[in-house]
C-alpha cells in the first residue's frame, strides 16, 4: 500500500511540478536502505521522475529516529531533508499526540527531541544538504524559532498568522548571531 501511495503522490507531484517555482518532491517514512532503494530505483522511475532533471530535487522527510541516526547514508540519495517534527517527536518520545492518555507528554521542546533535531541539522550541513523543519512548533513557541536559527536550520514551516512576527524574530536572531 505504501509503495502505491508513493507512486500516486509522485504522479500527482509530477503533474503540478511544472506550475511550481520550486521543484522539490518530499518523500516520507523511509526508514531503512532497502525501502529507499525500492523507491529510488523503482517507483520514481515508473513515473519518470529523475533527480536533477530540469532542476528536480528529491527530499526525504526526516521523521523517524533512524533517519537521523543514518543521515549520512540517506544524504547520498537525497538532495535535502525536511524534519517532520510532529512525527519525530512522537517516535522519539514514544507518545501519540492524539491520545487523551499520553498527549500531555507530547512536546517538541523536550531535550531528547531537540537533540534529534540538532543532529539532523548537523548531519545535513555536514553533507551539504538543505534542511528544513515541517511542523507546528515554530508557530507556537518563539523559543523553538530561536533554537532552530541558532543550530543553523535552512527553513521552517509556519502558520500563516505567525509569518510576519516569526520572520522578524528570525532576522533579529540572525543579526545578534552575526555580531557575536
Amino acid at each position: 500500500f505504501a509503495a502505491s501511495l508513493i507512486v500516486v503522490m509522485c504522479f500527482f507531484d509530477k503533474l503540478i511540478i511544472s506550475v511550481l517555482i520550486g521543484k522539490i518532491i518530499p518523500v516520507g517514512y523511509i526508514s531503512y536502505s532497502d525501502a529507499l532503494m525500492k523507491i529510488r530505483g523503482g517507483y520514481f522511475l515508473r513515473v519518470t521522475l529523475v533527480r536533477g532533471e530540469n532542476g528536480l530535487e528529491i527530499y526525504v522527510m526526516c521523521e523517524i529516529p533512524n533517519n537521523v541516526i543514518q543521515i549520512d547514508a540517506f544524504a547520498k540519495h537525497f538532495d535535502g531533508f525536511s524534519i517532520g517534527s510532529n512525527d519525530l517527536t512522537q517516535l522519539t518520545l514514544g507518545v501519540d499526540r492524539d491520545s487523551a492518555i499520553v498527549a500531555n507528554d507530547f512536546d517538541e521542546r523536550d531535550p531528547g527531541v531537540l537533540q534529534m533535531i540538532k543532529l539532523a541539522v548537523e548531519g545535513s550541513r555536514r553533507n551539504h544538504r538543505h534542511c528544513g523543519l515541517c511542523g507546528q512548533a515554530p508557530s507556537d513557541y518563539p523559543e523553538m524559532v530561536r533554537y532552530l536559527v541558532e543550530i543553523g536550520i535552512d527553513s521552517m514551516s509556519l502558520n500563516p498568522d505567525t509569518v510576519l512576527a516569526t520572520t522578524q524574530q528570525v532576522l533579529e536572531i540572525e543579526q545578534l548571531l552575526a555580531r557575536s
